[in-house]
């Protein structure tokens, strides 16, 4: 039931960028946190159910026709529309050629935002930047979730994070705590410890987490940009997938499919819709403009999704039947052998 989750994250991240704020809480911070705990949950459930064979031929690939192919044509709307128009903001101050354009299809630098004007001024796909923190993962899931040291790294990163949101790491506490893989590879862990059922494990998270949230309110300041929504989303998040991960709900599969394959073209379409509000001189002050946004980068991302992704889908299911079948034939081989061997 995760499809659902997703598309209410993105929707929260949607709001966010349109000014939506709950109390002093940024709602699109604490979805984000959310979607690294979601990421960790399927990509262990997929190394450890679904992927089989040569890891280059189905993890790397079916990851790569996932998440790729819609970042791109998302990109090139973008870029059509900055260079058409001649749109400026924060994420495009950089005017888009040869060396802005190759350093977001690369994806994986873009977390280097943090410590770059520049690559803050080429997000031209503004959310790209979290997506670069899924590819990190990514590249390095298959042999961090299948060693002994993914304790050791959840405890590194941990500790990364920890430093981070008392004020330790320079430059911002977001920084580190957020922004990039290194204090956020935690919260990827942490989905796959629940995947797998790693009760202790998950619970010494959480106990580590209020004990660093008592220490921050004591001995540094909520105030920094994220800190609080990182730990609400965290803990939340976590209790929200552990939750879900034991509903079982048939009637209501075809709607958390459609809902989970729109939320990745929602995450990254928005901001064209809240540009094009501004290109008018419009306001997003208000909820009826707020909701105008959410519904058009809902109905867009259903059609980028039929554009896309759906033919995608059938090969991406492809791949992982084909390295099934290859991993188990050998196997059925031995077995007949044997059997005749013994018949014999």
């Amino acid at each position: 039931m995760f499809g659902a989750l997703r598309l209410l994250l993105a929707s929260l991240v949607v709001l966010n960028h349109t000014g939506v704020v709950f109390g002093r809480f940024n709602p699109g911070p604490m979805a984000v946190v959310g979607f690294y705990i979601i990421s960790g949950y399927v990509i262990s459930y997929l190394l450890d159910e679904r992927i089989r064979g040569d890891i280059f031929r189905t993890f790397y690939a079916e990851r790569f026709f996932r998440i790729y192919p819609e970042f791109a044509f998302h990109l090139s709307l973008a870029i059509v529309f900055i260079l058409a128009t001649g749109h400026v903001s924060r994420f495009s101050v950089v005017h888009p050629d040869l060396t802005s354009v190759t350093a977001n299809m690369l994806l994986l630098p873009l977390q280097a935002r943090a410590f770059s004007d520049y690559l803050t001024g080429l997000l031209y796909v503004p959310t790209s930047w979290s997506l670069s923190l899924e590819a990190s993962f990514y590249l390095i899931a298959p042999f961090l979730l299948r060693t002994r040291w993914l304790d050791f790294a959840a405890c590194a990163s941990f500790a990364v994070f920890a430093l981070a949101v008392l004020g330790k790491i320079p430059p911002q506490p977001h920084t580190f705590s957020y922004a990039t893989i290194f204090g956020t590879l935690h919260f990827f862990i942490l989905g796959a410890w629940l995947q797998r059922r790693c009760l202790t494990h998950v619970l010494a998270w959480i106990l580590a987490m209020l004990v660093l949230a008592g220490l921050v309110t004591t001995m540094a300041s909520w105030r920094p940009a994220h800190v609080e929504e990182v730990f609400v989303g965290g803990l939340g998040g976590l209790a929200i997938v552990a939750l879900l991960s034991r509903v079982d709900a048939p009637n209501l599969k075809r709607f958390d499919d459609f809902a989970g394959r729109i939320s990745y073209p929602v995450f990254l379409n928005h901001f064209l819709f809240i540009w094009t509000w501004g290109l008018f001189g419009w306001r997003l002050d208000g909820a009826p403009a707020q909701a105008a946004v959410l519904a058009a980068s809902w109905v867009f991302g259903a059609a980028a999704y039929a554009l896309i992704e759906r033919p995608l889908d059938i090969f991406r299911r492809g791949l992982r039947r084909t390295a099934a079948v290859r991993d188990v034939r050998p196997v059925s081989l031995a077995r007949q052998r044997g059997a005749e061997g013994r018949q014999g």
